[in-house]
C-alpha cells in the first residue's frame, strides 16, 4: 500500500519507490507536516519541538500553554489569522471583513486510483497504479472545507498534490489567495 495511516498516532504516510512523505493530525486537530524525503518506515513526529515560544500567537484552545504555537510549527495548509505569520496557503476574507480562518481535521478517505482535476492538466493513473488520500480540513464558525488531494504513484516515484475548496456555511467568504500546497524546509 502506497498510503498508510496509523489510526493510534493519526499519521499519514505516503510512499512511492523512494521517498515518503510524512504528516499528522496534532491532539488539536491541526494537520502536521513531518518529513518529505528518502523512504522511511518509522514515525518522525519527533521532529516536532514544543519549547516556551514567549508570546508566539497560539491558537485559544492551548490557553496558557506557551509551548504550542501554530507560528513554530510546520503546518501542512496553513491560513491567515490563526496565528502563523509565515507565509499562508489560504487566505480568506469572511463576509464580516476578518481574515480568519481555523482549519481543524475531519475526516479521510483512501481509495484506490488517483484523484481528477476536471477541465485541468493533471497525472493519470490506472486504478491499480495509484492511490488517493483526501484529508478534509474545515473551520467550525465559518464552515470554509478544504478537501487536499494526494496522488501517490509508487512505482512512479510520484505524489501529487491539489486542493478543493467548498463553502458549508451560510455566509459568503471572498478567496484572496489558495496555494495548491506549502511546504516547510
Amino acid at each position: 500500500m502506497a498510503i498508510q495511516y496509523q489510526q493510534e498516532n493519526q499519521l499519514f504516510s505516503l510512499n512511492t519507490k523512494r521517498t515518503t512523505y510524512q504528516m499528522k493530525v496534532d491532539t488539536k486537530g491541526f494537520l502536521l507536516h513531518l518529513y518529505y524525503g528518502g523512504k522511511i518506515s518509522g514515525n518522525m513526529a519527533y521532529l516536532l519541538t514544543y519549547y516556551d515560544r514567549g508570546f508566539s500567537g497560539n491558537p485559544a484552545d492551548a490557553g496558557n500553554d506557551r509551548t504550542y504555537s501554530l507560528d513554530a510549527l510546520p503546518q501542512e495548509y496553513p491560513q491567515a489569522g490563526a496565528g502563523d505569520y509565515r507565509s499562508s496557503a489560504l487566505v480568506i476574507r469572511n463576509a464580516d471583513g476578518s481574515e480568519y480562518c481555523d482549519l481543524r481535521y475531519v475526516s479521510h478517505r483512501i481509495r484506490d486510483g488517483k484523484y481528477g482535476l476536471n477541465g485541468l492538466p493533471a497525472v493519470f493513473a490506472a486504478e491499480r497504479e495509484a492511490q488517493t488520500l483526501e484529508i478534509i480540513l474545515e473551520d467550525a464558525v465559518s464552515h470554509v472545507q478544504v478537501s487536499l488531494l494526494y496522488g501517490v504513484l509508487e512505482a512512479e516515484d510520484i505524489i501529487t498534490r491539489n486542493d478543493v475548496i467548498r463553502n458549508g456555511g451560510d455566509t459568503e467568504f471572498v478567496i484572496k489567495k489558495a496555494a495548491s500546497a506549502c511546504l516547510d524546509f
